[in-house]
C-alpha cells in the first residue's frame, strides 16, 4: 500500500524529543485535534491514533490533519511517574504552538477522552487553549461523548459512530473545575 504523500508537513518537537508539540500533514484544510499528550508517532511513523485521525479527517471531507496536545510531554501509557513531571516550560512552548495553528484552522476536534481528569494541569491547559479558540474564532467540535461527557478519543470509538458535532467547551470546562 503507497504511503499518502502530503505538500505540507509540520512536526515540532523539543530538542530531546521528549515533547511534541504539532505533526501535522495535509494539502490546504487540515482538521485540527486536540489529544491529551503525545504518543510514539512521529513526521515519519504514525502511531494507532494518528492513522485513525488522518482516516477521520479524510471521512469528513479534509484534506489532512493537525495533531495538537492538551500537554507536549510524550508518554505511551499515563501513570503516576508522568504525572508527577509537570513542566511548566513545556506547557508555555506548547501554548505558542496552539496559538499559532488555531489561529489558522476554524475547526477544532477536542478527542482526549477520560485522562483530562487525572491532574489539575490538564484541565489549567485546557482553560487556556480554550482562551485561545475563543480568541481566534475557532469552534470546538468532537467525534462523540463517552458515558462521562468527556469527547472520545478516536481510538476508542467505531468509524460508523463518529460525527462531527459542536462541543460546548465553556460547559465542559464548568463541569470539570467543580
Amino acid at each position: 500500500m503507497n504511503k499518502k504523500t502530503y505538500p505540507n508537513e509540520i512536526y515540532q518537537i523539543n530538542a530531546d524529543n521528549s515533547a511534541r508539540y504539532i505533526l501535522g500533514k495535509y494539502e490546504k484544510n487540515p482538521l485540527v485535534f486536540f489529544g491529551i499528550n503525545p504518543s510514539t508517532a512521529s513526521a515519519e511513523k504514525n502511531d494507532n491514533t494518528i492513522s485513525i485521525i488522518e482516516n477521520v479527517a479524510r471521512k469528513f471531507g479534509y484534506d489532512g490533519y493537525i495533531m495538537l496536545n492538551i500537554y507536549p510531554v510524550r508518554a505511551t501509557k499515563i501513570n503516576n511517574n508522568f504525572l508527577n513531571s509537570y513542566d511548566e516550560r513545556e506547557m508555555r512552548e506548547n501554548l505558542k504552538y496552539v496559538k499559532n495553528i488555531v489561529m489558522c484552522n476554524k475547526d477544532v476536534v477536542a478527542s482526549w477522552g477520560t485522562h483530562i481528569t487525572d491532574t489539575n494541569y490538564f484541565i489549567k491547559s485546557l482553560v487556556e487553549i480554550n482562551k485561545i479558540v475563543d480568541k481566534a474564532g475557532a469552534k470546538w467540535l468532537c467525534l462523540a461523548r463517552t458515558k462521562y461527557g468527556h469527547p472520545h478519543h478516536p481510538t476508542h470509538i467505531a468509524y460508523d459512530k463518529m460525527e462531527l458535532n459542536l462541543f460546548d467547551m465553556n460547559s465542559y470546562i464548568k463541569s470539570l473545575q467543580k
